[in-house]
């Protein structure tokens, strides 16, 4: 098998190495196969993702083919896991583990080089529930990628205290730019002959200080603001309207009367969450030839089911697994019908589908089976009425001091340390009015720049390398590099 031409881009700008390829021969090469390159020196491990074959004879094909490192176990893989929170505060408030920690525990092999924050729950959109006597952090995500995302994505906005992220040879790396320690790749015009550009442009994270009308745009100085605390609790009470009356004990349904029916449920616990147990319902109906009540009750048991669909990490919930109801109609004090009762079974049939059985007894003779199946386990836990009640608020004073207008974009810091944020929210006024400048360059002759982790330099200065992309093909090598770095201009004013 002769390999025509081979592309890798080992830039940070995607958190995956990534491969193209032209292979000719008669090896079909085949989709989710492995293979290890080495580029001077550095050693990648790619995962084919898609194969494109031209048949160029009986006897040979031309297959171009795609990749990146294990994406299957990065890009695809499912993220859940339990994390305890972290002690409290003098609140009372438990705070979120850090982003090293919740890393390590989706990832495994990690080297870590950036501050190592607590996000914010809110950000994250995690849930936390009771455990023990303390708290712990369901960490749910679509994949190790998103995950990633959402832990880092945002400090794009920050320059060079953006934090990156990339897999090379099963390990993550995670730095700050900033910090940047890997290979420093000093760059000259004789390297490149042919290409070497240095892109030099303002950028500004704040509006003009007018408007459209031309009218000078002030910022507050100061600003106080109030936020009231709501939380839903669970309903006790009643409500009646016209001939109905409903009554509520810690959110359940407890009584319900309306035109001569009367409806009472009772409930339990299983698996840690309410649910209904028994409901009666009985109605009255008066006519000519006496009063005629009717009296349907049923019990409810339940097994378990997984929350969620990975197996080893979800909680056990409560399914329904067997409704049994029995119908007895009385005249006059007398039964004038048959007692009749259905037992409906739930039972799991794997992969995610239930089977139902239905039997119908009158008398305690059988009369009719049904059967049926369905995807997903039936419902078990009793939903709750609640209410919206005020439980406080909170005062919170501003001073923008010498932000010099209003943020262009929306800029989020999820870190719940304060003076950690107020860091990045520093580093944000700084960067307005700053000169972001950009270096390509066409190298020829040179070794692999590694762009994890490394600098480019140029005329004594230090650029933070984003990207390398390397060519092979039979006429010889080609590499294309680019870095990224910003000069603040103290002096610059709107």
């Amino acid at each position: 098998m002769a390999v025509e031409n081979f592309t890798v881009n080992l830039g940070t700008s995607s958190p995956y190495d990534q491969i193209s390829a032209s292979i000719r021969g008669r090896t079909i090469p085949q989709n989710g196969q492995s293979f290890m390159a080495e580029i001077d020196g550095i050693v990648v491990n790619f995962e084919i993702e898609s194969v494109n074959e031209k048949v160029r004879g009986s006897a040979e094909s031309v297959y171009s083919i795609t990749g990146r490192e294990l994406s299957s176990e990065f890009l695809f893989r499912p993220v859940d896991f339990y994390m305890n929170a972290n002690g409290t505060d003098a609140n009372g408030d438990y705070s979120m583990p850090t982003a090293s920690s919740i890393i390590s525990t989706a990832v495994g092999s990690v080297v870590y080089n950036a501050p190592d924050f607590r996000p914010t729950q809110a950000a994250m959109g995690w849930k936390t529930e009771s455990w023990g006597v303390g708290r712990r952090i369901r960490v749910r995500e679509k994949n190790v990628q998103t995950l990633l995302q959402k832990l880092f994505g945002w400090s794009a906005d920050f320059g060079k205290l953006k934090i990156c992220y990339h897999v090379r040879g099963g390990t993550l790396f995670i730095w700050e730019l900033q910090r940047a320690t890997g290979q420093v790749f000093p760059v000259t015009p004789a390297m490149c002959p042919e290409n070497l550009n240095v892109l030099s442009q303002r950028i500004r994270k704040f509006t003009e200080p007018t408007d459209t009308s031309g009218g000078i745009v002030t910022t507050p100085t100061s600003a106080i603001s109030v936020k009231y605390l709501y939380k839903d609790e669970p309903y006790s009470g009643a409500f009646a309207w016209g001939d109905s009356v409903e009554s509520y004990i810690n959110g359940h349904l407890v009584r319900s009367e309306k035109a001569g029916t009367v409806e009472t449920s009772a409930y339990g616990t299983a698996y840690g969450a309410d649910v209904l147990i028994r409901k009666r319902t009985e109605a009255t109906t008066t006519g000519e030839t006496g009063t005629v009540v009717k009296v349907t009750e049923t019990a409810y048991e339940y097994s378990h089911s997984q929350e969620g669909s990975t197996l080893g990490t979800n909680r056990m919930i409560p399914a329904l697994a067997r409704e049994t109801t029995t119908s007895t109609t009385t005249e006059n004090g007398e039964s004038s019908a048959d007692s009749e009762t259905t037992v409906i079974t739930h039972h799991p049939l794997g992969n995610g589908f239930y089977g139902q059985t239905a039997t119908r007894l009158v008398n305690g003779e059988v009369t009719q089976t049904q059967h049926g199946i369905s995807r997903g386990s039936p419902g078990g836990a009793a939903s709750q009425y609640t209410e919206r009640q005020l439980i406080g608020w909170e005062v919170t004073t501003t001073n923008p001091g010498v932000i010099p207008g209003y943020v262009i974009a929306k800029t989020i810091i999820p870190i719940e340390d304060a003076s950690m944020a107020n860091s990045y929210l520093d580093e944000y006024v700084r960067l307005h009015g700053s000169i972001e400048r950009k270096i390509t360059a066409d190298v020829i002759g040179q070794p692999a720049l590694n762009p994890v982790q490394g600098i480019i330099q140029f005329r004594g200065v230090d650029f933070y390398a984003t990207e390398t992309i390397v060519t092979r093909t039979p006429q010889g090598k080609r590499m294309s590099i680019a870095g990224v770095r910003w000069d603040y201009d103290p002096n610059f004013s709107d």
